[in-house]
């Protein structure tokens, strides 16, 4: 039964890796109306995608004493962490294209990084891939020349990110939860 749960994730991941993998070709080809039909599909299915994974995993894993001790492969993605800081990327790339980084914790996760949860690893992810996606739908001059290159740059980042998400979750949260959830 759980394992069928963590299988619809890992498909998830799967058609937004599908979407993530459209962005640059419909940037290169400045396709904008298409560019922004995708980005307003990723950004559905990046909404469905993490309230699937609070449900079935996050919240279930929160408050479990063992969280701490981390599962197979957490350490290697632990230590990347240090070098990888997405909101700091997120930070830089917003400042490129003149947006203000706000406080970018949702009320709603706010719990996770008061108490310095290693959940808050790829929740952190999460809220980088929404923040990206959301500056992009948001800019309204996308044909600005100016706007080409940083453009390019979040798209980039945002693809990047999102596969870290991905293999992190797949190859440390998903086992490490098959360890502390009940089937």
């Amino acid at each position: 039964m759980f394992q069928k749960k963590l299988n619809e994730l890992i498909a998830e991941h799967a058609t937004l890796k599908v979407r993530l993998n459209e962005l640059p070709k419909l940037w290169q080809s400045q396709e904008i109306p298409a560019f922004k039909d995708c980005l307003e599909k990723l950004l559905e299915g990046l909404n469905k995608h993490h309230a699937s994974e609070m449900e079935k995993i996050f919240s279930r894993m929160q408050n479990d004493p063992r969280l701490p001790q981390g599962g197979p492969m957490c350490t290697f993605f632990f230590d990347a962490r240090m070098t990888f800081q997405p909101l700091r990327i997120v930070e830089e790339i917003l400042a490129e294209l003149k947006v203000p980084f706000e406080s970018p914790i949702p009320i709603e996760l706010k719990e996770y990084f008061d108490k310095n949860s290693p959940l808050t690893i790829p929740l952190e992810e999460h809220i980088a891939q929404k923040l990206i996606v959301q500056t992009l739908l948001g800019l309204t001059d996308l044909k600005n020349r100016h706007n080409f290159r940083p453009v390019t740059k979040a798209i980039s980042f945002l693809q990047d990110v999102s596969n870290s998400n991905f293999a992190k979750e797949e190859r440390c949260l998903f086992e490490f939860a098959r360890q502390l959830l009940p089937p």
